[in-house]
């Protein structure tokens, strides 16, 4: 169960992603979830920040090990995995938190452009947090927590927002069943 966009645009849902949305307007919120992505760069942000990072942890790692103490090299290839480990954290996981409000608060902002309603974000969200594994694979390792994620959201709302449409759940459920 993921969806991803590429910097170059191109984004990716995989069937386990598509079959726990219940209609269209959950769907659209997760593809408009991913434009958001794409128009804020965050792909391009994220290989920045990955190649800072890389540098920064060889950087750390050769020092210490040209370092005039044995026992400080030692250490270093004993702790090599650790500091990547840091920078990858210092560097990635607070971004990464940041870049998934931004696209959820774009995601919004698409959905209520399109006449798609908002609160299919959240209602998608919901059901995420239900099979959300705070150390599984995947979405869990990479992203914050569903319900962090609808703290956020709740705040971007209006009460103007389209609802759902029933004609476009039935639609999307019809085409579903041929699926």
């Amino acid at each position: 169960m993921n969806a991803f966009a590429t910097p170059g645009g191109h984004i990716f849902l995989t069937r386990g992603m598509i079959r726990i949305t219940e209609n269209e307007d959950e769907l659209a919120a997760v593809l408009a979830h991913e434009v958001a992505h794409v128009v804020e760069s965050h792909g391009l942000q994220s290989i920045r920040t990955s190649r800072i990072t890389a540098a920064l942890t060889s950087a750390a790692i050769t020092g210490a090990q040209f370092a005039t103490s044995e026992e400080v090299a030692e250490l270093t290839e004993v702790f090599e995995g650790t500091i990547d480990d840091v920078t990858q954290t210092l560097f990635t996981a607070g971004y990464s938190r940041s870049s998934e409000r931004e696209a959820d608060q774009g995601a919004v902002k698409i959905l209520r452009r399109s006449g798609y309603s908002p609160s299919a974000l959240v209602s998608f969200l919901e059901r995420m947090e239900q099979r959300w594994e705070p150390d599984g694979p995947g979405l869990a390792r990479t992203h914050p927590s569903p319900s962090d994620r609808l703290e956020d959201v709740h705040e971007v709302l209006r009460d103007d927002d389209p609802e759902v449409d029933p004609r476009r759940t039935e639609r999307f459920r019809r085409i579903m069943g041929q699926v």
